[in-house]
């Protein structure tokens, strides 16, 4: 019989008109300046968004992490945010990623860990199948990264983000002044893809 793969899942709050406008114009703005378009921010795909837990989850559990999205994630929305600058952290393959900084407000560390919990329950400890382009390869560091993500990244290490794009940035990049408070209405479980992309959509939550 086959083996069910996994599937590299995330756990995701995505941003409100304003604040998703101003990311992907940074994404833009960065992917001109590098010349590396692997996060290019959308509105159908590769959604702004801060992650809220990732994890490989196999293809006959996704429905349970779409019903984790929903009872623990739906059930604390909206949550109120604010994004506090730009920063730019180098990855494991020595490229530059800059992205916005999100406060570490009370309520959302305690959605973070109550979502890592419930997905770690699902969680299977292989490396997971990321969703990529048409002729694109996977990202082995990408792979490893959600793979770890609830070892490595999450709890006392979990530092909320929102991914804008490779090379670097600064806050005089931006067009808001920070710190930008918004409020959050929407979540989803997504198909992760290489740069951390929020690259397909698998279930959705607005209120």
């Amino acid at each position: 019989m086959q083996h069910a793969r996994a599937l590299a899942l995330d756990l995701a709050l995505l941003l409100p008109a304003g604040p998703a406008a101003e990311a992907r114009r940074m994404s833009r703005i960065l992917a001109r300046r590098s010349g590396d378009a692997t996060i290019a921010l959308g509105t159908r795909a590769c959604l702004p968004h801060v992650t809220l837990a990732m994890a490989p989850v196999t293809e006959g559990r996704v429905e349970e992490a779409a019903a984790v999205l929903a009872s623990v994630v739906g059930r604390r929305l909206p949550i109120a945010l604010a994004l506090t600058g730009i920063s730019t952290v180098e990855t494991a393959r020595g490229r530059l990623v800059s992205g916005f900084d999100v406060a570490p407000e009370a309520g959302l560390i305690a959605l973070h860990r109550e979502a890592a919990d419930a997905l770690a329950a699902l969680a299977a400890d292989e490396d997971p199948a990321l969703c990529t382009g048409e002729g694109a390869a996977p990202d082995p560091s990408m792979v490893a990264y959600v793979r770890d993500f609830l070892r490595t990244s999450a709890y006392a290490r979990y530092f909320p983000h929102v991914t804008l794009g490779v090379g670097a940035a600064a806050d005089a990049d931006a067009a808001v002044a920070f710190p930008h408070p918004f409020e959050v209405r929407a979540a989803a479980l997504c198909h992760v893809g290489n740069g951390g992309t929020c690259r397909r959509v698998l279930a959705e939550i607005q209120i």
